[in-house]
């Protein structure tokens, strides 16, 4: 009898580990990235605080510019596809070289709280790990590279290491 309890009590015990870990991982990332953030700020201008609201992560003020950023945490060697203003799309699983296709995709819906907010502050989505591209459809048979200065349905989306640019430009 004991010989079928105790695999299937190591089992569970190993899925409950996963499952906790599953769910720190995210508040540890945006940890680490609230740290990054304040380690690169200048103290005399600027100031990062943990946003009371829902929708997004951290209230940043630069200059008396005040900014919502959200954290956006996605599969490594991913692409975003901006389909309309709250349907974000995220296309992973094609390897590193260009010319493999994405073979699975996800909807972001974690930005669309985010992306219809109203707010004074203005809305940036920080992806990471960095995506290989962020394309935005025109129309049905057009897209564009989204650059990090451009501002896309009043939301500008960047990579990490280009909020870290933008913090030192600003």
């Amino acid at each position: 009898m004991y010989e079928i309890l105790i695999p299937i009590f190591i089992i569970v015990t190993l899925l409950i580990i996963y499952k906790i870990y599953n769910n720190l991982k995210p508040r540890i990332r945006k940890q680490k990235i609230f740290q990054m953030i304040s380690e690169r700020l200048d103290a005399n201008n600027s100031d990062i605080q943990l946003s009371n609201s829902k929708s997004y992560d951290f209230t940043l003020t630069i200059n008396n510019e005040v900014y919502a950023l959200k954290i956006v945490s996605i599969e490594k060697n991913s692409e975003i596809t901006i389909n309309n203003p709250v349907t974000w799309e995220m296309h992973f699983g094609g390897g590193e070289y260009i010319g493999k296709p994405y073979r699975h995709h996800r909807y972001l819906r974690e930005v669309v709280p985010f992306l219809k907010l109203k707010t004074e502050a203005k809305k940036i989505v920080i992806v990471t790990p960095d995506a290989k591209r962020i394309l935005k459809w025109i129309n049905e048979s057009e897209m564009i590279i989204v650059s990090p200065n451009q501002t896309i349905d009043g939301v500008r989306i960047m990579n990490i290491d280009d909020f870290f640019n933008f913090i030192l430009l600003t």
